[in-house]
């Protein structure tokens, strides 16, 4: 009763009269139930030999099926049916819809190269909204700049929608916060020992105490009226005093090795260094609590670039040939990776440009000159010279010329493609990390996998590599 009085115009059942061996078999007796309500006039059955999820006109007995028979007629060259569905007041909507899925499919597995329907803005109004967003005054920060050279979508998503990710609700420890504590104590330690003029290595075991102190009191800042968290908060307590043992034997070996090299012991000169306006940005940086200098400007005078940015620490000493400075930035997790490759893909920039505004700004001194830079790994390996000559894998040795000069090309060549791409709309999905699904927070919504299965046919491929006209670097 309830299935028929739902209808209005007209009821279609189907069953089977064969099974899969071709042998007949009876109908349910619900159908002759419901068979039972109508009168045998009104009542027309008819044995379809033909299955098929498309039907033809005749088999046409509701609107779904309609659109089903007129889009596969659209396809095979006869749009008359699926136009006269258009005109039809019931169905207009619907086939709009139907009209705008063929447009992304057209785009997305007939089209070459990304499209808008794979990150490449194209409307007026959202390329005005960029605009805005991205004016000439504005400066970028290096996070930025490789956030985009790895995944210009999820930099579309996380950095310029600013799509949350839902937070775990469970309480546990919190890295990042771990981490921006022995950040903020490393500079009051080095703040310290540069008031005080402690550089000699063998003060290694006043440093790893003197470092605890900071950490001790940075940890009586949080202290957390939550029994669990409380807890939480000591075990992260053990890990950081570890971090400072660490530090401490890491501070030594770089000690020695710098002052092997020059004349002079290096001396943290300049902690946190910021430059460039950080108060008034999006968020990713903070503006440190050292000395602050104008912003860095790279690309040619044509098409220059604002560059912001915090530099950790730059230590300072003398060699032969004059003064010289290393520029350090603190890893509390896994450094990142930083060879040619990743320098001339963007995804590793941050000790370049800070390097470059070192050079430029003139942070260490008019004569000082670049000695080396790299991460200071914290849990591992102390300093790790970054971009190292392919003659030595020393960390402590200074940098070639020939990769200074690469450097500075690729900053001044790759920085403004970049934001220029950003400035356009090219945010196309589009990853060199073939893991990069199982561990991104955005992969359910970018469908990168099917587009990679296009990538070579289709050219569904967004290449950022900086390329330059000169031979074989370093």
């Amino acid at each position: 009763y309830h299935l028929a009085t739902r209808a209005r115009k007209q009821l279609t059942l189907s069953y089977a009269i064969t099974n899969h061996k071709g042998e007949p078999v009876f109908a349910s007796p619900f159908l002759e139930q419901v068979k039972a309500l109508f009168t045998p006039e009104t009542i027309l059955e008819e044995v379809a030999g033909r299955l098929h999820p498309i039907p033809t006109l005749d088999e046409v007995v509701s609107p779904a099926k309609a659109r089903v028979a007129a889009v596969d007629l659209a396809i095979n060259q006869q749009p008359g049916y699926l136009a006269g569905l258009l005109a039809s007041p019931s169905q207009t909507s619907t086939v709009h819809n139907i009209l705008s899925v063929a447009q992304a499919a057209l785009s997305r597995f007939h089209t070459k190269g990304l499209t808008a329907y794979e990150g490449m803005l194209e409307e007026t109004d959202n390329l005005a909204w960029l605009a805005q967003r991205f004016p000439e005054r504005i400066a970028f920060s290096a996070t930025q700049l490789e956030s985009y050279a790895a995944c210009p979508f999820r930099f579309m998503v996380r950095d310029l929608l600013g799509y949350p990710v839902l937070s775990d609700p469970r309480v546990s420890t919190q890295t990042r916060r771990r981490g921006e504590i022995f950040h903020n104590c490393l500079a009051s330690l080095h703040a310290k020992l540069l008031d005080n003029n402690i550089v000699d290595s063998s003060q290694d075991l006043i440093l790893t105490d003197l470092l605890k102190d900071h950490l001790h009191q940075a940890l009586n800042l949080h202290v957390s009226n939550n029994e669990l968290q409380a807890a939480l908060d000591r075990i992260e307590g053990q890990v950081l005093e570890e971090w400072a043992q660490y530090y401490g034997g890491q501070f030594e070996t770089y000690q020695q090795e710098m002052s092997s090299q020059w004349k002079s012991m290096p001396k943290a000169s300049l902690l946190e260094v910021t430059f460039g306006n950080l108060s008034t940005t999006s968020g990713d940086q903070q503006p440190g609590t050292g000395e602050t200098f104008p912003g860095l400007t790279v690309g040619q005078s044509s098409q220059p670039v604002q560059i912001r940015g915090r530099i950790d620490r730059i230590d300072v000493g003398q060699t032969p040939d004059g003064p010289v400075f290393t520029l350090i930035d603190y890893k509390t997790g896994k450094p990142p990776r930083f060879n040619e490759k990743e320098l001339r893909s963007g995804r590793a920039l941050q000790l370049a440009l800070y390097l470059i505004a070192a050079i430029r700004l003139k942070l260490a001194g008019e004569a000082a000159t670049p000695w080396q830079m790299g991460y200071w790994d914290i849990r591992s390996a102390g300093f790790v010279g970054g971009y190292k000559s392919r003659k030595s894998k020393a960390s402590y040795l200074p940098l070639d010329e020939s990769l200074l000069d690469l450097i500075t090309q690729v900053v001044d060549g790759l920085v403004p493609q970049l934001v220029g791409r950003i400035r356009s709309g090219q945010f196309g999905v589009y990853s060199s990390d073939k893991q990069c699904t199982s561990y991104c927070d955005y992969h359910l919504i970018c469908r990168i996998n099917q587009i990679r299965q296009m990538e070579k046919s289709l050219h569904k491929k967004l290449d950022l590599t900086f390329q330059d006209p000169i031979g074989e670097s370093n």
